[in-house]
């Protein structure tokens, strides 16, 4: 995906192993997940996001807090 002017991602954003493509948008226009076997281990780096059109989901993860989503505002599907 390229990062669009406005600092939308298009499109769903699926996060493997690495939140770091990520980082800087403000916006996500489809889904977030987030699964990785425990290899992410905080969200630092997404303090700019502010909204996910979709649904986010964070599943397998490191995750010990969700520092990092402090900017989140609004999600148009559900958090999972």
């Amino acid at each position: 995906m390229a990062r669009a002017d406005n600092g939308v991602w298009d499109g769903d954003f699926y996060a493997g192993g690495s939140i770091e493509p990520l980082v800087g948008y403000t916006e996500v226009s489809g889904d977030v997940v987030i699964s990785d076997d425990g290899a992410i281990e905080d969200l630092l780096g997404l303090e700019c996001l502010e909204r996910v059109g979709g649904t986010l989901t964070l599943a397998a993860t490191g995750l010990t807090s969700l520092s990092g989503l402090g900017s989140l505002e609004q999600i148009g599907g559900s958090l999972r």
